[in-house]
């Protein structure tokens, strides 16, 4: 749906305006949160202050970005605030059933495993660097889409990539030796 129709259906329903617009739109927001967050108690506050900010201040969307991208840059602005409200020295994650199951396939293992590293290696990062990561190289935004959801300049954005890319480098070659 373009930017057009979501304010026609704004001004027609309101209601089913944001129940459409937060089903269109939660998977990409609530993977965000749970990522920068990395606490799914966290990313379910963070996301539900997103909508409910969303929801306060549709009217001053100026339709400068796409509505996907001023949502995104909401509930990065609301894991921002839990962090600093909310800071706690890094967790273990929980797994959900301990170890996969016996029937699960070696590609499922693998994928798991790959998935682990890379939540390991995100850990290693701060907080900024990691939303920039997520941001550029997960949720595929351009440099100029992840400087306006930042609110950084594009060369900040950049440096700051290239610094995390580094690092996230460096972290690897640590974690092959360990193991």
């Amino acid at each position: 749906m373009d930017d057009g129709s979501w304010r026609r259906l704004r001004d027609e329903d309101p209601q089913a305006f944001f129940r459409r617009l937060r089903s269109e739109t939660l998977p990409q927001v609530w993977s965000m949160c749970l990522r920068l967050l990395q606490d799914r108690t966290l990313a379910e506050d963070a996301c539900q202050e997103c909508y409910l900010r969303v929801w306060r201040s549709l009217e001053r969307f100026r339709g400068e970005a796409r509505l996907s991208t001023w949502i995104l840059a909401i509930a990065i602005r609301c894991c921002r605030d839990l962090q600093k409200k909310e800071y706690r020295p890094e967790r273990p994650r929980p797994s959900a059933d301990g170890e996969l199951p016996v029937q699960a396939g070696a590609c499922e293992a693998r994928q798991r495993e790959e998935e682990d590293l890379v939540e390991r290696l995100l850990k290693g990062l701060s907080p900024g660097d990691r939303e920039l990561v997520l941001l550029f190289y997960m949720e595929n935004h351009s440099v100029a889409e992840v400087s306006r959801l930042t609110g950084k300049g594009r060369g900040a954005v950049k440096t700051a990539l290239h610094r995390a890319r580094r690092r996230l480098a460096g972290r690897l070659l640590e974690l092959e030796e360990e193991g």
